[in-house]
């Protein structure tokens, strides 16, 4: 009797807040749109290369792992996404122009503008629904990309892999021009030093 007299004067709370909860998931489920999540994985070479010099340059410790790791950096630093960004033409996606942010919304219903630059908020987006992470015992890297579609997840996924590719070709370019470089300006040397012994010679004769 004590129990049923206590569920009946609190018979609001009990059954209540159970219905409240199934009606606020209902609701969720009903507006939340689905989320996909795709991953592309790269390979990075964890060899190193030195430019020629007259003195031996030390190698970084742990096997690459530090190269590695820097290599995470890169995949989500704003060059590499701002570029995804520019490529996919994001800024026009609503998805990822919108400003995120838990007054966002409250912002939208009263009809107030932002104050962030698009390109701004549709990085800050972007980087949130990318990630980058090691296979454990391994040099490939997993990329990972979200979106509210699997094409878009795909896409993004694989230009962003594509990217971080071409900015790693590109400092090959410059490492290839800093080679070549160093190598000239040591031709450069031996020659001078070379004209320097035969002027020396030259001079011994007379």
């Amino acid at each position: 009797r004590d129990v049923m007299s206590a569920l009946g004067r609190h018979k609001l709370l009990v059954f209540g807040l159970p219905l409240l909860l199934m009606a606020g998931a209902l609701a969720y489920s009903i507006m939340s749109k689905p989320g996909y999540t795709s991953t592309a994985q790269v390979f990075v070479d964890p060899r190193d290369r030195t430019l020629p010099r007259e003195t031996p340059v030390s190698n970084l410790p742990g096997d690459g792992i530090l190269l590695v790791e820097s290599q995470l950096k890169l995949i989500t630093s704003d060059e590499v996404l701002g570029r995804v960004a520019q490529k996919l033409n994001l800024k026009d996606d609503p998805a990822f122009s919108k400003p995120s942010g838990l007054l966002s919304p409250l912002r939208a219903l009263l009809g107030m503008k932002s104050d962030i630059d698009p390109a701004l908020a549709t990085l800050r987006t972007l980087r949130l629904n990318t990630s980058a992470k090691r296979m454990d015992r391994s040099f490939v890297l997993d990329v990972s990309a979200s979106a509210q579609t699997p094409e878009k997840a795909v896409l993004i996924a694989n230009s962003v892999a594509e990217t971080y590719l071409e900015s790693l070709a590109d400092a090959e370019a410059g490492f290839n021009k800093k080679t070549s470089d160093a190598i000239n300006a040591r031709l450069e040397d031996l020659r001078q030093a070379v004209q320097k012994s035969e002027n020396e010679v030259e001079a011994f004769r007379s």
